[in-house]
């Protein structure tokens, strides 16, 4: 029984386990978390636990607690770990339950006794509703946080749209009959994404974190090359709207999007993602994942159910202070309603000088 951590730097040994693992998504590359470690998120490590063919790996970002928010007596650099923007958790490839059991608690004690060792204050996790990783990695306390939408992708074209509910079906074919045209994009096309998708996280009311830069979306379509793939909409020519989609082992994800406002109601939304269903459903990939919402019941998740008559999936995340005290020092005195974690990062919180 041994364990390691790996970073940016050991990409192919960090692949290899990923090749182990047949539930893995693109979220848990290495390549995924390296876009989110050049966006300044924090230090990109997979921990690997193993004990013969047995294996967990858990990939997060590793992010160093700011000075500011620490005392003048404080000894060391503190840290705290998240889950990259979108899936992940930890992910084993042991098939029978109680052996996975078995593993995962040896596992939480290896990780636990990691963290308070490195100084690592605090976790977050947001876990894969379709691999349902939480049931194993309870240490974090799973809590439901919201729900989210995937499609059973098909090579049957006309079953995947009878598989649409009625509204969705009549949006797609709507949009068909408006003339609109899918094409497949490349990096010329960023320019016109990055200033579309910012539009678009206008139009949602997103969260001031979903405001991409273009350099950002470069990394995307440069590191996740053959696991990414945009599709544009165009109107007598023109660009109305865009998405990319990634792609990994049997899983789909629509991940990022814009469009031009003044053109939805053509519906080149609903056209991208049923071009999106039909085309990876005719290569074999089993799950197109839309994701939720910003918010419980928005119209963002109203807008993702209309693809699917699946019931809709369950979306965990998991908290934990590794290190108390030293929490209960960085918190001390924020007085901030609602469950933010950790909360010493929440951005109402003033970066006051001590």
């Amino acid at each position: 029984m041994v364990f390691k951590v790996l970073g940016i730097s050991e990409k192919d040994e960090w692949q290899a386990y990923m090749a182990k693992l047949p539930r893995a998504d693109i979220y848990f590359t290495a390549e995924y978390c390296q876009i989110y470690e050049n966006n300044g998120e924090g230090k990109a490590q997979l921990f690997v636990y193993e004990d013969g063919d047995a294996c967990i790996c858990y990939p997060y970002l590793l992010r160093e607690i700011d000075s500011w928010m620490l005392g003048p007596d404080e000894q060391g650099t503190l840290y705290d770990i998240t889950t990259p923007y979108g899936y992940g958790g930890p992910l084993s490839n042991i098939q029978d339950e109680q052996e996975r059991k078995i593993h995962y608690e040896i596992f939480q004690q290896l990780f636990g006794e990691y963290c308070k060792s490195h100084n690592i204050v605090a976790e977050f996790v947001r876990f894969h509703p379709l691999i349902h990783n939480e049931r194993d990695y309870q240490s974090v306390s799973p809590i439901l946080n919201r729900n989210t939408v995937s499609l059973t992708l098909q090579e049957d074209e006309a079953a995947l749209m009878d598989s649409l509910r009625n509204k969705g079906r009549n949006r797609v074919k709507y949009a068909m009959k408006q003339g609109l045209q899918v094409t497949q994009e490349g990096l010329d096309h960023l320019g016109w994404f990055a200033e579309n998708y910012a539009k678009t996280m206008e139009k949602n009311q997103a969260d001031s974190y979903y405001y991409f830069n273009e350099s950002f979306f470069r990394d995307t379509i440069e590191l996740l090359e053959g696991n990414i793939t945009t599709f544009a909409v165009r109107y007598e020519g023109e660009v109305i709207a865009s998405c990319m989609f990634m792609h990994y082992n049997d899983y789909v994800s629509y991940h990022l999007t814009g469009s031009k406002q003044e053109y939805l109601h053509l519906a080149p939304s609903n056209l991208l993602v049923w071009h999106a269903a039909a085309w990876f459903g005719k290569l074999g990939y089993k799950s197109l994942h839309l994701g939720g919402g910003y918010r419980d019941d928005d119209d963002l998740l109203r807008f993702k159910r209309n693809f699917t008559k699946n019931p809709l999936l369950d979306f965990y995340i998991g908290k934990k202070i590794h290190i108390p005290e030293q929490y209960e020092r960085l918190t001390k005195g924020i007085d901030i309603a609602g469950d933010f974690f950790p909360l010493y990062r929440h951005p109402a919180v003033q970066k006051i000088s001590v």
